[in-house]
């Protein structure tokens, strides 16, 4: 009897362990159907997205072409500025130079008239009295 009741209970064990195998196999099988649903998903999805990112990324593309165009124009315009405003600080100093010459040519005419003024009242002077001792 003893080996009846282990001939049940190992039938029994056999019975639980071929269901088990049989419900893992049925459960593998849905779980790699599901997956390879859910790769079809993300393959359709990463399709349409790239197909949607591509004119994205050619208009971004184009604007940091452009952006490259517009920092060289901004180098050049710099650069020309810096040429601009050299040419300007040069100009101002001939100015200054032109202007402390024209002071120092007007202050020397300016004397030369005083002293031109002075000697001409002077010799009116000396005539006038010369011509006074004459008279008298």
């Amino acid at each position: 009897m003893a080996d009846h009741s282990w001939l049940i209970i190992l039938s029994i064990g056999f019975f639980i362990v071929t269901v088990t195998f049989l419900a893992s196999a049925i459960f593998l099988m849905y779980v790699a159907v599901e997956i390879k649903r859910s790769a079809t998903a993300i393959r359709e999805f990463l399709n349409r997205t790239e197909e949607r990112m591509k004119p994205v990324l050619d208009d971004a593309e184009q604007v940091i072409k452009n952006l490259k165009g517009i920092s060289s124009d901004v180098g050049t315009v710099t650069e020309n500025v810096r040429n601009f405003s050299a040419v300007i600080s040069e100009i101002s100093a001939n100015l200054k130079v032109l202007s402390s010459m024209i002071s120092g040519a007007s202050e020397g005419l300016s004397v030369r008239a005083l002293g031109i003024k002075a000697g001409i009242k002077t010799a009116l002077e000396v005539l006038i009295k010369q011509i006074k001792e004459r008279r008298s």
